[in-house]
């Protein structure tokens, strides 16, 4: 072979030089891209905004078919997509495409291994998951995001060209996921620093509002405030009493809101702890109960999921209140919507466990008070009254009409008949009390006590002082005929209270 002519030499030397200057000025973009992407990243503080702009710049600046971020689950077992770039990436996204940390795709191989995986041709690659999505893919690189040895989630790049990567691409872009990796958890702890602000100053705020309440609307408003911020559909302060009798605790409907006029209300429901939906659920009254998603709770049954449905209720927290130890009222929160709780909401509502604890129990010392005070001021009426009556008569109506006045809707007073041989057979009704007509004497009406065995009871065991049936469709069972008797008046709870 002749030796090459000077001219030859130097045209050989100028393609050398040439692809010497693209190759550098090749580098030298991907550098600059890098450089880009890091300064970019720097900046971002959201995550979701930081890995959305993340896989954009790096398909735009390094001319890819396809780039995606994965981060892990609460599990650690599955790699969720976050961001994805083109229509690929959207339809994934919405599908909610996850891949298992294991050896069946790159993705899930990088993470369990913490190592790059690098495809020329992924024809022939066994670990590869084929994605109809991405039909094009010739070449795929799959890169871990570590910080300080622990995998957050991954990056996969993808070409549609067969040796796609070189080795100083793979080294360019293996370090901007250690610093992709980075501005993720620093931006997580950006958010959870924003989130211990913004939470402290709603138990602040809520705070405030709960040293002010003075009723139970007002208390449910202060604890519901952040709840109506974040979508919630109804919430209702429940107050929890126990049975006189020893039996399941009552629980009344104290305060509701409802985001929507057509909802259902439950304003005056009354009900049996044991009958309320979730009370077996309820064992660790120093928690709240989150159900994010009622469908798919494992801890409702069918029957509560059919009334949840009926109620327009997809998802719950149920707050106790708490007294000593003792259940006295429930905080129920709802969404008519999945809703997965974030963790300053589980930490939110725990607090507010010990905030309006006390609020509760002082506003129920304050009902009682007062109805105690109302007691007092009726009796002293009476009192005054009758110590200014001339007759029988006046005694009776002017009684009649001041109990009224502490908010009494029907009131009859009787005389027992007693029979020569001592026993007592009849209730003889002397006056009356109702609405729209006031005080009146009556005659003729005669309850006999063989037949409402309460009444007998009243009258044998006067010096024990009055009998309340507070819920007439409940109690006392024994007496059938009282509960007949009263609900056919229309009469829900009533004191039966012995005159010595």
């Amino acid at each position: 072979m002749p030796p090459a002519t000077p001219d030859k030499r130097a045209e050989e030397t100028s393609a050398v030089e040439r692809r010497l200057r693209a190759e550098l000025k090749r580098q030298r973009k991907r550098f600059q891209t890098v450089l880009e992407i890091s300064r970019t990243i720097s900046t971002i503080l959201d995550v979701d905004a930081l890995i959305e702009a993340t896989v954009n710049l790096a398909r735009e600046r390094f001319d890819l078919y396809y780039a995606g971020l994965f981060l892990l689950d609460e599990s650690g077992e599955w790699a969720v997509l976050r961001a994805g770039t083109g229509e690929a990436g959207r339809q994934m996204i919405a599908q909610g495409h996850r891949l298992r940390v294991d050896e069946e795709s790159m993705i899930g191989w990088c993470v369990l291994h913490k190592e790059p995986r690098i495809v020329s041709e992924v024809s022939g690659e066994e670990v590869h998951f084929k994605n109809p999505f991405l039909p094009l893919t010739r070449s795929e690189m799959a890169l871990p995001l570590v910080v300080r040895d622990e995998v957050i989630g991954a990056l996969t790049i993808q070409s549609e060209r067969a040796d796609a990567f070189s080795e100083d691409d793979i080294a360019i872009l293996r370090g901007m996921a250690e610093q992709v990796a980075v501005a993720i958890v620093n931006a997580r702890l950006f958010a959870d620093v924003e989130a211990s602000r913004e939470q402290a100053e709603i138990l602040y705020t809520v705070g405030r509002a709960l040293s002010t309440v003075s009723d139970e609307e007002q208390l449910l408003r202060a604890l519901t405030q952040s709840a109506v911020e974040a979508g919630a559909y109804r919430a209702h302060l429940l107050s929890i009493t126990e049975d006189a009798s020893g039996g399941s605790p009552w629980v009344d409907v104290a305060a509701s809101w409802l985001r929507e006029e057509d909802a259902i209300p439950m304003d005056g429901f009354h009900f049996r702890l044991e009958d309320l939906p979730l009370a077996d659920a309820l064992t660790d009254l120093s928690r709240p109960m989150f159900v994010s998603d009622v469908v798919e709770d494992e801890r409702i049954d069918d029957e509560i999921k059919k009334m949840a449905a009926k109620m327009g209720v997809r998802a719950l927290v149920a707050v106790p209140l708490t007294l000593a130890g003792r259940l006295i009222g429930l905080l129920a929160i709802a969404w008519d919507e999945v809703h997965p709780f974030e963790e300053w909401e589980r930490e939110f509502y725990t607090a507010i466990i010990g905030m309006a604890s006390p609020v509760m129990g002082n506003l129920r010392l304050l009902k009682e008070l007062r109805a105690a005070l109302d007691e007092a001021r009726v009796l002293y009426e009476v009192g005054r009254q009758l110590s200014t009556s001339l007759d029988e008569q006046e005694v009776v109506l002017r009684t009649l009409s001041q109990m009224a006045r502490s908010g009494m809707d029907k009131i009859r007073l009787g005389i027992y008949e007693e029979k020569p041989d001592g026993q007592v057979r009849w209730l003889d009704i002397k006056a009356v009390y109702e609405p729209g007509q006031g005080a009146r004497l009556v005659s003729g009406e005669r309850i006999a006590l063989d037949e409402i065995p309460t009444l007998r009871y009243v009258y044998e065991h006067a010096s024990e002082g009055p009998v309340a049936v507070e819920h007439v469709e409940e109690s006392p069972p024994e007496d059938e005929a009282l509960r007949t008797l009263l609900m056919e008046r229309g009469v829900q709870a009533v004191a039966l209270i012995p005159v010595t």
